[in-house]
């Protein structure tokens, strides 16, 4: 099991301690965590030069596993690669990827998807951004004058600017709605097809997808929402998504018992997430198999990342995140169900069909039919 951290592309590290592989070493699965270069380093554009570096990166990790795993007693031909948030947006892309094919069997996505991607143009728009905050032009040759330092720097003070750089693709969406500026690049050779199309080389792959029941509750502006008003939460959500306004009634906007913050952090959660995790299920050519994580921690809900140390058994070492009441048995079904997917194919339920089976990860873990909402999920975004 190879398992790619997140972190919006631009932070993070394989060695969290949420990430400790001890539960699934003790259960017969070697587990192999990696790093790949992040922001400007992974995911720069520069006229002439290679992109998607950080997507390469874990490709070689896994040409890595593919050549040396044994040595480690694990299996090369039993390969499962999964990733949370940015990590499994990155496995989400790799079943895409022709140069990936053939290095693993089975994946898994936490909180990511297939979208999370921009053209080689856009790209470059973020590329010129970037020239900008550091005062020079957006050539290979006057990047190298700087220093790794001054790129952090440079990149840290765009994320925070004002206005921010305009990503919208031909939908009118910013996949990255302004929190996540470095993604990956189609149009190259790691990812020749551009976003919402089905993948041509994993047909076969088993996949196991699926978010949490409320995302954006954690890291996501919560904070800052809570001042807002109806027009705020309008304005917000119309810079990154069109008919920003509808999404919000839908989810409550103008209820007087729904404040605009409650109501915009749902709308995140769907649009950023579970909306478009669904479509990435819906066009996989493979056996695909949906979960949603619905246990709500004391201090922040079913939200973002809440779900990591679940599937690792790690629950002790995140008591920051989720608190000291974790139900134990939602530790077993997780774990037991991400071993058993990796080992056999098979985590337990049947695979998503027109009937939209769902595992729903709860205190008491049920089947039933996903609530992620049908005609979001349906089509194009």
């Amino acid at each position: 099991m190879v398992y790619v951290h997140g972190g919006g592309f631009m932070i993070g590290s394989g060695a969290a301690p949420a990430f400790d592989g001890a539960s699934f070493a003790r259960d017969g699965a070697v587990l192999v965590t990696v790093n790949y270069r992040l922001g400007a380093e992974g995911f720069l554009a520069l006229p002439g030069e290679i992109t998607n570096i950080g997507l390469r990166d874990q490709i070689a990790a896994l040409h890595w596993v593919r050549d040396n795993i044994a040595g480690f007693g694990g299996n090369p031909d039993n390969v499962t690669v999964f990733g949370e948030s940015a990590g499994g947006s990155s496995v989400a892309f790799l079943l895409h990827s022709p140069l990936a094919a053939g290095l693993f069997r089975r994946a898994i996505v936490q909180s990511g998807h297939d979208e999370m991607g921009r053209r080689l143009e856009l790209t470059e728009e973020l590329t010129k951004a970037l020239a900008a905050r550091l005062g020079t032009s957006p050539t290979s040759a006057a990047f190298r004058a700087f220093s790794v330092a001054d790129l952090l720097r440079a990149q840290a003070v765009l994320v925070r600017s004002e206005p921010r750089p305009d990503l919208r693709d031909d939908h009118g969406v910013d996949p990255g709605h302004g929190r996540a500026l470095f993604l990956p690049t189609t149009g190259d050779e790691v990812l020749p097809d551009p976003v919402g199309v089905p993948s041509a080389h994993s047909r076969g792959v088993g996949l196991l997808i699926g978010t949490t029941l409320e995302e954006a509750n954690l890291g996501f502006g919560a904070d800052e929402f809570a001042a807002f008003d109806a027009h705020d939460a309008v304005a917000e959500l119309a810079a990154t998504y069109p008919d920003a306004e509808a999404l919000l009634e839908r989810h409550g906007l103008h209820d007087p018992a729904v404040t605009p913050a409650r109501a915009l952090t749902a709308a995140y959660t769907d649009v950023m997430f579970r909306a478009p995790s669904r479509r990435t299920a819906r066009r996989h050519p493979g056996p695909t198999y949906v979960y949603e994580f619905a246990w709500r921690s004391p201090r922040h809900g079913a939200a973002h990342g809440l779900d990591v140390p679940f599937v690792f058994d790690t629950t002790r070492a995140c008591r920051g995140l989720i608190g000291d009441a974790a139900p134990g048995a939602l530790t077993h079904a997780m774990h037991q169900a991400w071993l058993d997917f990796a080992t056999h194919g098979d985590p337990g339920w049947p695979t998503y069909d027109d009937a939209r089976n769902a595992m729903r990860f709860d205190a008491r873990p049920r089947l039933g039919e996903d609530t992620a909402p049908a005609d979001l999920t349906a089509g194009q975004r």
